[in-house]
């Protein structure tokens, strides 16, 4: 699967394996769209596939925050125009990790939940197809598996043949931070019908 990842806003090889790896984030990234600002400058390493063809994936991503919306996670976005994508993960929000999701179709749509039982900054992300809906699910230390958000157009009719890039993302929005923000992956997995 590794010869399989494209390398999306970077300068650096995809991971030879997807058992550990990490991606680095300058500052001043993100992925984000209001109707004043299109922003989509976050490091991304992804696999084309069709949209009839995804069934889940799934992540445990560790990020080390230290800045407002320090962030990594799984993406999965439909190129094309309008661009749509959903993005979901940890995300830092006054000091403290929760699980972000944002979903953008014509603007961006944003969502926190707590963390209830996992380790500061850790957490497994996993995004599964549900009939026409996808379904974005926080698996925790303990295995308890947390719905945190059903997007219910993404499978619906018409969109089958729809290219999807299916992957891992990286961004630090602050651009005060001097460092980049350096996002831990283990064991990324894609199942396809």
């Amino acid at each position: 699967m590794a010869n399989r990842f494209s390398v999306f806003n970077g300068d650096f090889p995809a991971p030879e394996c997807t058992n550990k790896f990490t991606l680095s984030a300058k500052p001043n990234t993100d992925l984000w769209r209001s109707p004043s600002r299109d922003v989509f400058t976050a490091p991304i390493i992804y696999l084309k596939e069709r949209l009839s063809t995804f069934r889940r994936a799934r992540v445990t991503v560790e990020v080390p925050g230290t800045r407002l919306y320090d962030q990594g996670g799984l993406v999965f976005i439909l190129p094309g125009s309008p661009q749509r994508w959903l993005k979901a993960g940890i995300e830092y929000v006054d000091g403290i990790p929760k699980v972000g999701a944002v979903v953008v179709d014509r603007y961006s749509d944003w969502s926190l939940v707590e963390l209830q039982n996992s380790e500061k900054g850790l957490i497994t992300v996993e995004f599964e197809r549900e009939g026409q809906g996808l379904w974005v699910y926080a698996i925790e230390k303990d295995g308890k598996r947390q719905a945190i958000r059903e997007i219910t157009w993404v499978f619906s009719e018409g969109l089958d043949n729809q290219e999807l890039w299916i992957g891992l993302y990286a961004a630090r929005p602050n651009a005060d931070a001097s460092e980049p923000l350096v996002v831990k992956f283990e064991d990324f997995v894609l199942e396809k019908e």
